[in-house]
C-alpha cells in the first residue's frame, strides 16, 4: 500500500488491487468490540508457525494460540496499543 494522500489528521492509502484505507487520527478512540481484529495472511503455514515462535520468544502478547490443522494455521496477537492481529495462512484461499 501507498500513501495517496495526506492531510492535517487524515491518511488515504491504497493498493494496486483497488483496496483503499483511511486513516484518521483520534486521541479518544472508541473501544473496539471483542470479536474485532486486523488480519494478516502469510504465504506458507511454516511462515506462520515461525512467526509465532519469534514473537512469543520476544514477548509479544498471544491472545489466541498457535492453531493448525491442513487447511488452517493462525494464531492472534496485540499490537502496542492492544490491538488483535490475527496471523494466519489459509490453503483454501491460495487454491481458489
Amino acid at each position: 500500500m501507498t500513501v495517496v494522500r495526506r492531510g492535517e489528521s487524515l491518511t488515504f492509502m491504497a493498493d494496486d488491487g483497488g483496496f483503499d484505507l483511511a486513516l484518521m487520527d483520534d486521541r479518544e478512540p472508541n473501544r473496539m468490540p471483542a470479536w474485532f481484529h486486523f488480519g494478516y495472511r502469510l504465504n506458507s503455514a511454516r511462515d506462520v508457525v515461525d512467526l509465532h515462535g519469534r514473537m512469543s520468544a520476544s514477548d509479544v502478547v498471544v491472545l489466541k494460540p498457535l492453531y493448525e490443522d491442513d487447511e488452517l494455521v493462525s494464531f492472534r496477537c496485540a499490537d502496542p496499543d492492544g490491538y488483535a492481529i490475527e496471523i494466519y495462512w489459509e490453503k483454501a484461499r491460495l487454491e481458489a
